[in-house]
């Protein structure tokens, strides 16, 4: 415990597909909507960098969004 985790960024613009929100939990700058075939997708709301955290190794949650920053 007490390492950083490993922070993954990439430029995101408004409508694109970030993820699916059974993988990650959305965070600001996003929004979740259904697709055609009802799977719940993550999408960015802004222009920006989105930061995207992975869970731990011994974590049961989703990587987690951070969000998306100019």
């Amino acid at each position: 415990m007490g390492e950083k985790e490993e922070e993954k960024q990439e430029k995101v613009t408004p409508g694109e597909i970030i993820g699916k929100s059974a993988d990650y939990k959305p965070g600001k700058g996003t929004y979740i909507a259904a697709n055609a075939a009802g799977v719940k997708i993550i999408y960015a709301s802004l222009t920006g960098y989105i930061t995207i955290s992975p869970p731990t190794a011994d974590s049961p949650d989703k990587g987690e969004l951070r969000g998306i920053e100019n």
